[in-house]
């Protein structure tokens, strides 16, 4: 039987933290800021950017931010698999005892393994999701203030 505890709900977190909070914080600010510097670029604002400059944002967005956490998704993914595989090790692995070990056995490439794959996916993804985002927030904007 697993050993229970309340440290099993934590596991891989402080990587899942970066992943997700700075993760996510560097994809809205890289496609807030493209769209502000397309909107410059071309003298117009914000809400005229096309949905293709938009897109082209999230693109970039979407590629951008998956090469910078991949390395923090890797170890996050190798904590989650050796809990699972080893259930009852009272000892799984932290992000910093994960990172050395990965550094240990492969390198620099250990931390990149299936990287190429993740971007090619995630740029046409983010490309996707948040034009289709922004219309449903401008939407919901103008429905207030009307």
């Amino acid at each position: 039987a697993e050993r229970a505890s309340i440290r099993n709900f934590y596991i891989g977190y402080p990587s899942h933290i970066f992943c997700e909070g700075v993760g996510r914080g560097v994809y809205m600010v890289i496609y807030e800021g493209g769209k502000r510097a397309i909107a410059k670029s071309n003298n117009k604002s914000v809400l005229e950017v096309t949905v293709a400059e938009r897109m082209a944002s999230a693109f970039l967005a979407g590629c951008l931010c998956w090469a910078l956490i991949f390395p923090a998704d890797t170890i996050r993914s190798k904590i989650y698999a050796h809990h699972v595989l080893n259930p009852l090790d009272p000892e799984t692995p932290g992000s910093f005892e994960m990172a050395a070990k990965i550094w240990k056995e492969k390198g620099m490439r250990g931390f990149f393994k299936g990287v190429s794959l993740t971007v090619v996916r995630a740029g046409p993804v983010a490309a996707t999701v948040l034009p289709i985002y922004d219309y449903v927030l401008e939407k919901l904007v103008v429905n207030e203030l009307t």
